[in-house]
């Protein structure tokens, strides 16, 4: 009996969370609308501000609008991510292929940092249906937090590995730093929304990241060991 009720509020719970998501998802496309015009408005002044102005002083200020400006317009579409996911389009793909599409974009990411990247993909990892751009953003992500945490770390640096396993039918990405590792405290609240150790963030992106996840049925998984650093791994179901 008490197992029923549990079970019973836990549900009631879950569609009281679905309302209040699909509530704030109707206002987000809103709000968002009426911020990021005049957000557009100020980027577009302060860039014709630096191109007429003679004065370096005036320029300087300008570019720093700019900045803050693309500031705003991240947290803005964090927020309407968040608030109102896109549904994923799914195609086969291999995680192998994505993350060699990536090979580029991300080593750009670490230029002048002394953070070395290195890739260990395995071999026969079979196909999932996925939408790529979405993980491409998951893991860009979890890449991009990973520079943060590598900051006042002696010889930085990321694996990016893949692999397969049989039992789970699964296909994963894992992808790891050998930097500060988490606080207990950072564990239990990983993955929830606006939580955020970084002076500047929404603490979105790793809920969008599991968001992503969840809509393509898999998972995030993490570690975090004193010593050693951090991973994430990203788990699909395979085709």
């Amino acid at each position: 009996m008490a197992s029923d009720i549990t079970i019973l509020k836990k549900e009631q719970q879950r569609e009281q969370q679905q309302e209040k998501l699909a509530l704030l998802g109707q206002m987000a496309t809103g709000i968002v609308h009426e911020i990021k015009n005049p957000l557009t408005s100020i980027l577009g002044f302060s860039q014709v501000i630096t191109l007429k102005s003679q004065d370096e002083k005036i320029k300087g200020y300008a570019r720093l609008i700019e900045i803050e400006v693309h500031g705003l317009n991240k947290i803005v579409s964090d927020f309407l991510a968040f608030a109102k996911p896109r549904s994923p389009i799914l195609n086969e793909v291999s995680l192998n292929d994505i993350v060699d599409s990536m090979k580029l974009m991300l080593e750009t990411n670490v230029v002048g940092k002394g953070i070395k990247i290195s890739y260990h993909l395995g071999e026969n990892i079979k196909p999932v249906m996925a939408d790529e751009n979405q993980i491409k953003q998951v893991i860009l992500n979890i890449v991009k937090n990973a520079i943060d945490v590598l900051k006042g770390t002696d010889n930085p640096e990321i694996k990016i590995s893949s692999g397969y396993s049989q039992i789970m039918n699964e296909s994963f990405i894992t992808i790891f730093n050998n930097g500060k590792s988490m606080s207990e405290e950072e564990k239990r609240m990983v993955g929830t929304p606006f939580f955020t150790t970084k002076k500047k963030g929404t603490g979105l992106g790793l809920s969008i990241c599991h968001q992503i996840m969840k809509e393509h049925g898999g998972r995030i998984d993490f570690e975090s060991e004193p010593g050693i650093g951090t991973s994430f791994t990203l788990h699909l179901p395979t085709c």
